[in-house]
């Protein structure tokens, strides 16, 4: 009787834990994710589900794909110049190797997909060979279908994050310090929209704090290690969130200045190198676009972004536009409505959202 009631409390305590950390990573990602563009989970995995259906995989291809050795059932990697792994130790329980197979075979299952895209720290590049490998040959179609990308770690300028040392961070820690120094910097700026209310203003820090953290990591190479700096990332200059969500601002801001815009008859207008640069950016948007999304890189669409931002600061600071007239002041503001346009639409892939003001 006593061992029911302290199975029965135990779990009582479990499902509590599990719900409750549910709920903090449904916060978190709701900061992060914008409502009108993003989706929520469809459905969560649990290891209880996965790990019961990896067993019964290993176990009936055992002997065609996979290996006994020491009471355990191994799959015998080095055959194919990878690491040979243990899918179920000897205590007969399934390994991640095993939990990972179960969950691939039961998502394809319930979400018959075109591709399954697994993100993971580069730490484990050579697990993910293995495991991979093993579901070729157990699944042919599913592993065809399933795409590994591995990132780097996040490191402190001080060096790379540790536990041991206590030289680590939480999510929710690095988003509320980006949203403060970001008001600090906005502050010291003096770029602060006196027509922000009160209200809306944590709103705005919201998106210049979250953006700044976003830009930091989305800007590196797939695979690369990112050393996070807060100067950097909340900064209004550089390559940052900040500086890119202050351009997008500012193209608004000429174009609400500007009030209803003139038409354009494309007469014969002398352009300046800095109007040719940007309409040569122009075009080519699409095509980085593409090459972003085929090569799973958004460092590639942030690259371009970041040249596009710094190509229009540079117009914008060496030419009037408002102060011109004619043909050649209706040009630049199309120029800037269009260079708005597809900073927007830019960050807004990235998942990167951006004030009217700032």
């Amino acid at each position: 009787e006593f061992r029911r009631v302290l199975f029965r409390s135990v779990k009582a305590l479990y499902l509590a834990g599990k719900e409750w950390s549910l709920e903090y990573f449904e916060q978190i990602y709701k900061r992060l994710m914008d409502p009108a563009t993003d989706h929520a989970f469809t459905k969560y995995y649990f290891e209880s589900e996965a790990g019961p259906k990896g067993i019964d995989i290993v176990k009936k291809y055992k002997d065609t794909v996979f290996e006994e050795s020491n009471s355990a059932v191994i799959f015998p990697g080095e055959k194919y110049g990878l690491h040979t792994r243990v899918f179920i130790n000897s205590l007969g329980l399934p390994t991640y190797e095993a939990k990972e197979l179960g969950l691939a075979v039961t998502k394809y299952h319930d979400y018959p997909f075109d591709t399954s895209i697994m993100i993971t720290g580069n730490e484990i590049d050579e697990y993910f060979k293995v495991l991979l490998k093993a579901l070729s040959m157990i699944e042919p179609e599913i592993a065809s279908k399933m795409k590994h990308l591995s990132h780097g770690m996040v490191r402190l300028p001080e060096g790379k994050m540790s536990s041991r040392t206590g030289n680590v961070v939480t999510g929710e820690w690095l988003l509320n310090e980006a949203v403060s120094r970001a008001s600090e910097k906005i502050k010291e700026a003096k770029a602060e929209d006196e027509r922000i209310s009160e209200n809306d203003k944590a709103d705005v820090l919201e998106m210049v704090g979250v953006g700044a953290v976003k830009w930091a990591l989305l800007r590196s190479g797939i695979g690369k290690d990112v050393e996070f700096s807060f100067d950097e990332s909340v900064s209004f200059e550089g390559n940052s969130g900040p500086y890119m969500q202050y351009t997008l601002v500012r193209t608004r801001s000429v174009l609400e200045k500007a009030g209803e815009l003139s038409p354009f008859t494309e007469s014969n207008i002398s352009l300046s190198a800095e109007e040719r640069g940007l309409l040569v950016m122009l075009s080519q948007y699409s095509d980085i676009v593409m090459d972003a999304a085929e090569k799973y890189s958004p460092s590639t669409l942030s690259t371009y972004l970041f040249q596009l931002a710094q190509e229009y600061n540079l117009f914008y600071q060496k030419h009037p536009i408002l102060k011109e007239e004619g043909d050649v002041k209706a040009f630049r503001l199309r120029l800037t409505q269009r260079v708005g346009e597809t900073l927007h639409d830019g960050l807004n892939l990235l998942g990167i959202k951006t004030p009217d003001r700032m």
